[in-house]
């Protein structure tokens, strides 16, 4: 579970679920070795049900943490083979057997998810936005979406990805492309959110943009949890 962290404050408002596979054999196997054998083979859809699950289960427990009376963020990353009618009832399911509320709940995916199966998407994507789930765009800016999609979308969070900000110290371009991304996430009334934030100098260029959110590693540690 990597941390998320509110940059007006600096406190840990949430964490994001990176899958892992603890081989009995080979160790730590890391998701690029097995998620696309996993989406050929269609075990991507039980794997991530059970994801689904385990980090409501978890993410329940962890409300206790939540500041001020609110709500600790637990998001989920889901594929395009998981975009189908019954992601809502799988959502729904877990919510209810673990007891998490529905608002800490968030469902990621990449754009490229979005360009693959817009309408269907959307009709999904308002389905768990009904159930009070929220919704987040990963990996923003790699993917081409079709910026006339996005007020349709019902969406919460945009997360810009990594590598404009990595580079943004030192390039001009990736630099304009993270601001613009920031300030088209606000002027859409969602939260802004910087993937990659892996030193001062760049978390303290995110805070001067304006970003709401920062996620990486820098001055937190990832949680990792064996589950069996």
């Amino acid at each position: 579970y990597q941390p998320t962290v509110n940059l007006h404050n600096g406190q840990v408002v949430g964490v994001e679920a990176l899958i892992r596979w603890y081989h009995p054999t080979r160790g730590l196997v890391q998701p690029m070795d097995f998620i696309g054998l996993a989406e050929e083979t269609g075990l991507v859809e039980s794997i991530g049900e059970w994801a689904l699950r385990e980090c409501c289960r978890q993410g329940a427990r962890w409300q206790r943490y939540a500041a001020g009376g609110g709500i600790f963020h637990v998001a989920v990353n889901v594929s395009s083979r998981q975009l189908t009618p019954r992601l809502p009832v799988i959502v729904s399911e877990a919510l209810s057997e673990s007891g998490m509320p529905p608002a800490a709940l968030v469902v990621e995916m990449t754009e490229s998810v979005l360009i693959e199966r817009t309408e269907e998407a959307i009709e999904v994507l308002r389905q768990l936005k009904a159930l009070g789930v929220r919704i987040a765009i990963d990996d923003f800016g790699t993917g081409y979406t079709s910026l006339a999609i996005l007020p349709q979308l019902p969406l919460y969070v945009l997360k810009v990805d990594q590598g404009f900000v990595l580079r943004s110290l030192s390039s001009p371009a990736d630099e304009a492309i993270v601001r613009t991304v920031a300030e088209l996430a606000h002027r859409l009334g969602l939260l802004a959110v910087a993937e990659g934030v892996e030193n001062e100098a760049i978390s303290q260029l995110m805070v001067a943009i304006g970003f709401d959110i920062l996620q990486a590693f820098v001055g937190y540690r990832t949680c990792y949890y064996r589950t069996f």
